[in-house]
Order: C-alpha cells, then structure tokens, then sequence
C-alpha cells in the first residue's frame, strides 16, 4: 500500500463521496432526531453552553464572573448565532424555561445545523489524515467509517462542545504531520495554536500538549538535535499561550490574580477521583449538584466551609486538587479499581452517559439504531490496523504517524486522569479512524498481513467483551439502569416545561420502573415526580377542581414520605417538595419545617430558601426570614426576588428605609426582566406600593 501520496484525481473523487455520504446520512438522522425534541433539549450542560451563545448573540460575556468552564464554544456558537441573525437575550436568563419560546427554537435550529456542517468537516479531516498517512484506499475507508459513525450524529443534534472539540483533533495531528516532514520548528506553532484553542474547549488537551512536548524532546535528543527539539517545543508552547492569553488576560483581570485558563481543573479532577468514586465516572455528591450555574458555588462555598476563609477561584481550584491527591493516597487500592474500570470503558461498546445517553438518541433515529458503525466496530478494527502499522514498522516508518500515535497516547492518559464517558471517550474517535480504515483494507483485502490484523480484530472483541463484565467494569445491570433512569428522569423534567404532561409522567414512571427492578431506587425521582403532581394539583385547585387537587397532593406526598424520604430522610430535593406541597396547602409551619431541611441539605438550593422565607414571613418570623432573604441577595444578587424578599421581611420589622432601597433594587431588576419578554419571579406586593417613591 504505497499510495501515501496520491494526489490523483481520483482522491478529491473519493473526498466528494464520502462528504456525499456524510451529508445525506446526517440530514437523515437530524430529521428524525428533530422528532424527539424531548430528547435532545438542552439540559444541564447543553442549557448553560445554549444560554451563554445567547448571551454573546446578545452582546454579553458568557458569564459576569471568572470563567469556570471552558468558554470557546459558547463564544462561537454565540457568534454563529448572531452571524444569522438571532438577537440573543439579555443577562438574566437562567434556564431555558427564562427564554422566548420562539428564540429558544431558533437557536436550536441554528446550532444543530452549525454543528452538522462541523460534522461533516470532521469527516474530511479524518479523510485527510488518512490519506496523508496510509493512501487513497485506507482513507476512504476511515472517511466512510466516520461518516457512518453514530455517536458523531448523535451528539450534533446536542448543543454541546463535544463537537467542536472533535475537530481540533485531527486538524491538530495533520498540523504536527506537516511540522515533523518540513523539519520546520516554527510549524510546531500551529500544533500550539490548535491545542491552545482545543484545551478552550475541554481542559483535558493541556495533558496530550504535555505528552507531545516531552515526545518532541526525546526524540530530538536520541536524534542529537536537541536545540532544534527545543526550539520546535518554544514555538509550540508559543502557539498554545498565544491562543489561551484573552482567558488568561480575562480571568486574570476578573479574579485579580493569574487564572491560567478556568477555575476548574481542581473540581473536576477531584469529581472523577474522590474517595467515593470507585467508578471512574462522573458523579453526583452532595456537595455538588452538578448543574452549570451553581458549580462554582457550590464548590466554592463547602471549601471555604472547610477552611473557614474566603478563596479566590484559583484557591479554590488547588484546595481541591489537593483534596483529591490525599484522598488518593489514602486508599490507592481503589484509585487502582477506578482506573482499571476507566480502561475498560475505553473498549466497551457502552456509551456510558453523562447529560445525555445514546440509546435514548437511538429510540428515536433509524439511522442511529441501524448503523454499523460504532464503538464495537472501531475498536477491532483500530486494533487490528496498529498491529498491521506495528508489523510494517521495519520496512519504513511513515514520516509523521508519530504524532498520530502521540495524540492518541496523550488523549488516552487524559481520560484516566479524569473519566471515559461517552462525550469524553468519543474526540478519540477520529485519531482511531485512520487505523480503523486500515485494519478493515487490510482484512477485506486478505492482505500480506491479513492473518495478524484479523487476530488482533478477535482480541478487539475479546476486550469489549471482558470490559462489560461486572468486574472489573463499572457496567453492572444495576449501574446500566441508574444511568438509564437518570436520564429519563432529565427527559421527564424537559417534557413538563415543555407543556407535554403525559410523556413527563410516562418517563419519570418508567425511570421509577428501571431503578425499582435493580434495586436502585433514587429519591430524586419520586421527588421529581411529586413535585409536578404538586404542580398539577395547584392547577386543578385554580380551576376550583379540588377534589382533583386534593387528589394529586395526597399522591405527591405519598411519593415523598413513603418513597423518597424514607430512602433519604434528609435528601434535600425531596424536602423542598413536601415543604413546597405544606406552603401551597397552607400548612406553614410544617412548610418551615421541611424547608428548613432542605436548606440545611443544600444551602444553595435558591428555590426552597425563597419558600422557606415566604413561610417564614407568613408565620411572623420576619427576622429569620430576612437572614435567609440576605443569603439571597448575597449569592443570587441578579434576581429580583431576592430584593422583593428582603423588602418584605424590612417592611415587616418597620425598617421602612432599608425597606424602601430594597423595593427599588426589585424594580429595577424586574424591569429588566420583563424587557426581556419574562414575567416578575415575585410578582407585585401591596406593601410594595407606599414603599415606591412617587
């Protein structure tokens, strides 16, 4: 196979192809994936990254603080957003559920389309790396690999950075491929560039830029040329500070002391490593409710907690990255099991879910049910395509397949750093396709090496197979059908705010079904569940239905005290929703009560420390309710009932100045939201009005 360097004709005919391909089976996938719009909503990560690109179509920042999570993507799709037209919305937006219908599809529309046309640029650079490296044939191969491969077109249907960062990667690889054949150190600057913008997109890639650099001066030692080596790995370091330095400046300035790039490597390191995850996955603790806009608040406040001062977020950063690495030394053996686990999941055919999870993208998509290709496919044919490169090594190695080792190998040791989930395993993807292609020529073919790769193909399978035992695999039935139900719990949440009651309660019963037959019985969705019959039952008592009403909350507190409560008495969301169901039923002091719970669970849920105040004010506590109405000014000072509530607690003390300032602090904000189309979150209160100025 000596076509490396083919620049017939026949190739661009070959690119044309597989774009062809790449493009009709997308537009395929996302009209049916459009069909179930349930499933692919924003939620979690995919609503923060939605609202920030609306945010900069708006004319904002992604956010008003220090960046915690990586910001490019929200910076393009923002852009892409605003180059069609789409007016953004203003800051205070916070869920979706703040946003215009109307502005919310649009911006959907646009960035699965953006991110189609990402799918299929990927598919050419997956071509064009393979064609650079192994010739005309392998590359078709590999391009119509990757132009079938399911997960790509799944994750383009969700907002979300997966996408994006799966182009940096390839591009990456064929930038170091063109440095290593010119011998051009000042070519190495691209490869920073990339991998500088890459690591904007996912943290992780600062790891693989590690691994390239200490490769390039090994390398260039062994070859005495050392200060050439050196000089290639300034250019590259320049590449990757050039790229990284608006964050760096940004952040820097924001917090008022060197940020390098977000304030979360130490969180999320530790997330994925803490003494209680013998996983290896990404998951969910206490102190931590893994939703975008409390992160770094949540993270922030239990190490201040701990520490008992004030932490910038860098402080923050290290005391958890600290706190992980100690708690690795206290019990290496099952820091060892978390790893072994996450290299199983390297091979797995699983694609283990964090926001989302693929076999509900498959319910919905033909074309991602049906498609052969998928991990069970690439990994034995990636293996069987190293081991055909591996054994060809002495005739000649390939000028530049180096780096392609290199990317993967870095990637690789990123992922047991941190997790192998789905969106996380799958940017490694396009740097196993060039050797997918080959190992499939080369067992279609029956080639010189047919024997070893159709070997290393049967090992392939072999190690999906054993990495899907319960051991050491994180994959038990159990753990499958936690993943499951949290995720049609999400579903189940999307469907409600999206008016349809009847897919909400059929995914959320069927959530309850999935974890009670594994014995897996979650309090967050009995208390999900009761939360909208909660709903429902102050509907129908809008109605004047109250028989129905009472009804439904009699159902709704079933589901907490015997079912979510009796699993965790002090499971925070449950308590909110039983102190919720006491205060509308007019039981306030027992709403207190179980509010207070809640808040001492979960001092940052903003929802039950607003009701617990209410409560408290409607039971002539004032004076607790404005310790908590200053909590909610001191953490969520952009909302304007937390000013409308601490009004309320001044005014009932008779501190009617104090009062009066907080009143036009409400205004304001309120104004500001309903600019935007949204409603007052307080609404407006008699007591309110001799408190305006004239």
């Amino acid at each position: 196979m000596n076509d490396a360097r083919d620049d017939s004709p026949a190739r661009w005919t070959d690119a044309a192809l597989i774009v062809i391909v790449a493009l009709v089976v997308r537009l395929i996938a996302h009209a049916q994936m459009a069909e179930a719009p349930h499933t692919f909503a924003p939620v979690i990560d995919s609503e923060a990254y939605t609202i920030q690109a609306l945010r900069v179509a708006g004319g904002h920042d992604i956010v008003d603080g220090v960046y915690f999570q990586a910001p490019l993507y929200p910076w393009v799709l923002g852009a892409v957003f605003a180059a069609c037209g789409h007016e953004g919305v203003p800051p205070g937006a916070e869920t979706i559920a703040d946003i215009p219908a109307d502005a919310l599809a649009s911006a959907l529309t646009i960035g699965r389309r953006f991110q189609l046309v990402l799918g299929v640029i990927l598919v050419v650079l997956v071509w064009k790396l393979a064609a650079t490296l192994f010739g005309r044939r392998v590359a078709l191969a590999a391009g119509l690999i990757g132009a079938l491969y399911g997960p790509f077109m799944f994750y383009e249907a969700h907002l979300m950075k997966v996408t994006l960062a799966l182009v940096f990667w390839p591009a990456a690889v064929l930038a170091g491929i063109w440095a290593v054949r010119g011998m051009s150190a000042r070519r190495f600057m691209l490869v920073g560039l990339l991998l500088g913008a890459s690591a904007l997109v996912r943290g992780n890639s600062q790891i693989v830029s590690a691994v390239g650099l200490s490769v390039l001066l090994v390398i260039s030692a062994r070859r005495a040329q050392l200060a050439w080596g050196l000089c290639a790995s300034g250019w590259w370091v320049a590449g990757i500070l050039l790229a990284m330095a608006p964050v760096f400046v940004r952040n820097s300035i924001v917090v008022g002391s060197p940020v390098v790039s977000t304030a979360t490597p130490g969180t999320a390191f530790y997330l994925c490593n803490h003494k209680g995850n013998a996983v290896g996955m990404i998951e969910h603790i206490a102190i931590n409710r893994q939703v975008p806009r409390y992160e770094q608040q949540d993270w922030q406040r239990e190490a201040e907690t701990r520490l008992g001062r004030e932490l910038s977020p860098g402080e923050v950063s290290s005391y958890w990255l600290a706190q992980a690495f100690d708690e690795i030394l206290e019990d290496p053996g099952r820091y060892a099991l978390a790893q072994i686990r996450k290299t199983a999941m390297l091979f797995s055919r699983y694609e283990a879910p964090d926001n989302s999870q693929y076999v509900l993208g498959e319910e919905a998509s033909a074309v991602l049910r049906w498609t052969p290709m998928r991990h069970a496919t690439l990994v034995p044919l990636a293996l069987a395509g190293l081991v055909v490169s591996w054994r060809r090594r002495k005739k000649g190695a390939r000028p530049g397949e180096v780096a392609l080792v290199v990317a993967i190998v870095g990637y690789v040791l990123s992922l047991l750093a941190f997790t192998a989930v789905s969106r996380f395993r799958v940017p490694l993807v396009p740097l196993l396709l060039p050797y997918a292609g080959l190992g499939l020529i080369e067992v279609v073919r029956v080639g010189s090496q047919w024997r070893a790769a159709l070997a290393a193909g049967v090992v392939g399978l072999g190690l999906i197979f054993v990495s899907e035992l319960p051991w050491p695999g994180p994959l038990s039935t159990k753990e499958k059908a936690r993943h499951l139900s949290v995720r049609l719990l999400n579903r189940g949440q999307v469907a409600f705010a999206m008016g349809d009651t009847a897919a909400g309660v059929a995914d959320l019963e069927r959530a309850i079904a999935e974890s009670e037959a594994a014995g897996t019985r979650a309090p967050a969705i009995y208390a999900t569940l009761a939360g909208h019959k909660r709903a429902l039952a102050a509907q129908a008592a809008g109605r004047g239905d109250e028989a129905t009403a009472g009804a439904l909350r009699s159902e709704a507190e079933e589901l907490l005290v015997a079912k979510a409560l009796a699993i965790s008495p002090d499971h925070g969301p449950a308590n909110r929703e039983l102190g919720l169901l006491y205060y509308e039923a007019g039981f306030d002091d027992d709403a207190v009560t179980s509010l207070t719970r809640a808040v001492r669970a979960v001092p940052g849920d903003r929802v039950a420390r607003v009701y617990l105040s209410l409560a408290l004010l409607v039971t002539n506590r004032p004076v607790d309710a404005e310790e908590h109405a200053r909590t909610l000014v001191r953490e969520w000072p952009q909302h304007d009932d937390s000013h409308g509530i601490l009004a309320l607690a001044l005014a009932a003390q008779g501190r009617t100045a104090e009062a009066t300032v907080a009143v036009a602090r409400y205004d304001e904000l309120a104004a500001q939201r309903e600019a935007g189309g949204s409603l007052r979150r307080l609404g407006d209160q008699p007591v309110f009005a001799p408190l305006r100025a004239p």
